[in-house]
């Protein structure tokens, strides 16, 4: 997850040669108390809040002659800034260090792109739990659409044709494997994710798709998948065909027969951005630098 994807974009910036009276109408009729300061071609040259615009305000009663913003340069304040492809591990260090809790985003050329402020976090973990809640009822959907069709689908293998029917229109990524592991359905959205062309995991095992870590984990999942028939959900680590990783929130039930009985697995999966967000907030949050006056850890004394 970068900055532009969490920013608020184009927010409300000043052009430096407008006149004051204008800057100051500006903020008022935003409600906004920090502005970026902009040249007309939208390159950031600092910043002003709202005791800004009032001590320039003030200075501006004792020289009328000077009408323009930037004739008040004296007021402009450094800019808290991130570039729009700065990870969010960074652009939480800026902004919890930031004297008034927005941090600019801009292209490496300076020019301004968007506003980040504690909200933006907020509603990028907000929107992984909305994200996590849909492919959840999507699973559990096209679950009860297979469980309607069991009367007049009963064969395993017009079963499993019916199952990828259904998977392959998903917006999420979908396989299917056998009590031996064996991954006999695999939608188009997880080989592409993972670098396969479709068709390529078919046969294939399970295990290629997770991080060597995880196989111990992911064999005891569809040992308890088999026995018990359960719904079962957890975070893992998939590995793509050149060897990167992708952080992944899997869910998986079972397709069953008509007397109940096992006949694949049906698990759905995402990429997941929220691990980065909390990571950067837990790493950044313990740092002795995170906060102001953050006292270290005193040892025991012997």
């Amino acid at each position: 997850m970068q900055a532009k994807d969490i920013m608020t974009s184009n927010p409300i910036s000043l052009i430096v040669n407008m006149e004051l009276g204008q800057a100051v109408q500006t903020m008022l009729d935003n409600d906004i108390s920090i502005a970026a300061v902009t040249t007309y071609d939208g390159n950031i040259i600092g910043q002003v809040s709202e005791v800004s615009v009032l001590r320039a305000f003030i200075l501006s009663k004792s020289t009328p002659e000077k009408k323009l913003l930037n004739d008040y340069r004296q007021v402009f304040k450094s800019v808290d800034k991130v570039y729009e492809d700065d990870t969010i591990d960074q652009v939480v260090k800026v902004l919890l260090k930031s004297h008034y809790n927005r941090v600019h985003v801009v292209t490496r050329g300076d020019r301004i792109r968007g506003i980040i402020s504690p909200k933006d976090i907020i509603r990028g973990l907000m929107g992984e739990e909305h994200r996590s809640g849909s492919m959840l009822h999507e699973l559990n959907e096209m679950g009860k659409k297979i469980e309607e069709l069991k009367t007049t689908i009963d064969n395993r293998e017009d079963k499993i044709k019916t199952y990828e029917k259904f998977i392959h229109g998903s917006d999420y990524m979908m396989h299917s494997v056998d009590k031996n592991g064996k991954i006999i359905v695999a939608n188009n959205k997880l080989s592409q994710a993972l670098g396969y062309r479709p068709g390529d995991l078919i046969g294939k095992s399970v295990y290629l798709l997770y991080e060597l870590r995880h196989h111990d984990e992911i064999k005891k999942s569809l040992e308890k998948l088999i026995e018990e028939k359960k719904f079962i959900k957890t975070y893992s680590t998939y590995v793509t065909k050149t060897g990167e990783t992708l952080r992944v929130e899997v869910a998986s039930s079972v397709l069953k027969d008509s007397k109940g009985g096992f006949v694949a697995t049906s698990t759905i999966s995402r990429i997941i951005d929220q691990d980065d967000l909390l990571r950067a907030l837990h790493g950044v949050y313990e740092s002795e630098n995170a906060l102001p006056g953050a006292e270290k850890p005193k040892k025991a004394k012997k």
